[in-house]
C-alpha cells in the first residue's frame, strides 16, 4: 500500500459527510410544503340547542316483553347462514368463525368487521 491510503479513506468519509449534509440542505429547498392555514381534519357541525333533558341513552331491550312475543322459527331460519361458520351451542367451540352461544347484543355483532354474505 501507498503512503496516502490513509488520506484516501479520510477524504472518501469527508466527501460523504459532505455531501450527506448537503443532500440535507439543499433537499428541502425544492420539496418545501406551504404551511396548513386549515386543519384538513375539522369538520363543520351545527351546533346543537340544547333540550335541558337527558341525553339518549342506548338502553337494551325489556327481555321480560320482547321474549315471550319472539318468532322462534322465524330466528332460526335467520341464524341458519349463520351456521355455516359459527356453531351455537353452550360448548363454545369454534369453527370457521368463533361460537356464538350467549351472544346477544346488537353491539356485539356490530363491532365484527366480518358481515354475513
Amino acid at each position: 500500500m501507498s503512503d496516502l491510503s490513509g488520506n484516501k479513506i479520510l477524504g472518501a468519509g469527508l466527501a460523504t459527510a459532505l455531501t450527506m449534509t448537503l443532500l440535507a440542505v439543499v433537499t428541502p429547498m425544492f420539496f418545501e410544503t406551504p404551511p396548513v392555514t386549515k386543519p384538513g381534519d375539522l369538520i363543520a357541525v351545527a351546533a346543537e340547542a340544547p333540550t335541558g333533558g337527558v341525553a339518549d341513552i342506548d338502553l337494551p331491550p325489556d327481555w321480560g316483553t320482547v321474549l315471550p312475543t319472539a318468532d322462534v322459527a322465524a330466528g332460526e331460519a335467520k341464524t341458519a347462514v349463520c351456521k355455516t361458520c359459527h356453531a351455537f351451542d353452550p360448548s363454545g367451540a369454534n369453527n370457521i368463525g368463533p361460537g356464538l352461544y350467549g351472544v346477544a347484543s346488537p353491539a356485539a355483532t356490530r363491532a365484527s368487521p366480518i358481515r354475513p354474505a
